[in-house]
């Protein structure tokens, strides 16, 4: 009568093991590094009190010359697989009827790509706050990118509060609280 006896593990296979614990704990802290990366949203209120948004921190905030001339003010949050922007400019409307602010926010969906190539998928008529009248678009940008915006003139300014990023990043429920988030006062 042959006893079986119980084989060690190979070195092999100890090795394998091992690195299996590894790639698996490798995998494991990116996950947690990238994942605690995604910041909580929250309160911000610009510096001239015309607007209030939840956006993660740290923010970054610069000015930029328009095509003809321009301010051009751009808050934003960006991180490895999508960004959050509220991006806003004079826009002169004295007393336009509504005919003619619907075709000055047609005039700046445009502007919502500033030279990107990218195309619309969805556009719809939206008022902030039940008041002043806007546009939602969302669309792609070259490379998977997606993005939604929301186009708002307010008393004399145009903003563009905006999100896009990679598809994955782009279904999280952040992107929807952001965007319905933007209030002016």
């Amino acid at each position: 009568m042959v006893l079986c006896e119980e084989s060690e593990p190979r070195p092999r296979k100890r090795i394998r093991r091992l690195a299996t614990f590894a790639l698996g704990a490798l995998i494991a802290g990116l996950f947690l590094l990238n994942g605690c990366r995604n910041r909580e949203l929250e309160k911000y209120v610009a510096s001239d009190g015309r607007f209030e948004v939840l956006i993660p921190r740290p923010l970054r905030s610069e000015v930029r010359k328009g095509p003809a001339g321009e301010r051009i003010d751009v808050l934003s949050y960006e991180r490895y697989d999508g960004a959050f922007g509220v991006i806003y400019k004079d826009a002169p409307m004295p007393h336009e009827s509504e005919g003619q602010v619907q075709l000055m926010l047609d005039a700046h969906r445009t502007w919502v790509f500033q030279g990107e190539r990218g195309s619309i998928t969805s556009e719809s008529r939206i008022l902030l706050q039940g008041k002043w009248p806007g546009r939602k678009l969302e669309g792609r940008l070259p490379n998977s990118v997606r993005f939604s915006a929301c186009l708002y003139l307010v008393d004399g300014r145009l903003y563009q509060v905006i999100a896009l990023g990679k598809p994955s990043w782009f279904a999280s429920g952040d992107v929807a609280r952001f965007l319905a988030s933007f209030r002016v006062s």
